[in-house]
């Protein structure tokens, strides 16, 4: 089986961890994760797990030469599809900021139909995706619509306590 990308379904895989042997459509639920995660290890003697999910660090090899795993993190949507990958070699810690910041940007485009633009914070402005109509855009109960255009819709990022002002055009 190929390895997953972005838009792809997690199998449920059945697998023993840490945590006890459940599958992982059981893990995941049926939301988007809270602030409270859980870290497990999931047993993978064969490497099938890794190497289905693209979590291996060519650069890192074990005493036997097989690979080990990069360090992968995977942000699951409640439909249970890959919304994020962020891959890093085994040397590399990650950015948990980051990974917090694109989480919430995650969780606004899918309640809200937006894009978030290059450089990104939570409560700065944010982009309508193209498709949505002005009509549609005032019902997303937004606090203030900056900039209208043809093709896309600049406004205050939604749930935000304080909306932020734009002189881009």
């Amino acid at each position: 089986m190929p390895s997953l990308g972005l838009g792809d379904t997690i199998p449920n895989l059945e697998v023993e961890t840490t945590h006890g042997k459940f599958k992982l459509h059981d893990f995941f639920g049926d939301s988007w994760p809270g602030s409270k995660v859980s870290y497990l290890i999931v047993s993978d003697p064969k490497s099938d797990i890794i190497l289905l999910l693209n979590m291996v660090d060519p650069d890192a090899i074990d005493s036997y030469g097989n690979n080990l795993p990069s360090r992968v993190l995977y942000i699951i949507g409640p439909d249970k599809k890959i919304k994020l990958g962020f891959l890093y070699p085994g040397s590399t810690g990650r950015n948990v900021d980051e990974v917090m910041r694109v989480l919430d940007a995650l969780q606004k485009a899918a309640k809200h139909r937006i894009t978030t633009p290059v450089n990104w914070k939570p409560g700065e402005l944010v982009v309508i995706q193209p498709g949505v109509t002005k009509p549609n855009s005032c019902s997303l109960r937004v606090s203030r619509l900056l900039l209208f255009h043809p093709t896309s819709h600049t406004f205050a990022s939604p749930n935000s306590d304080h909306p932020t002002t734009s002189t881009h055009h």
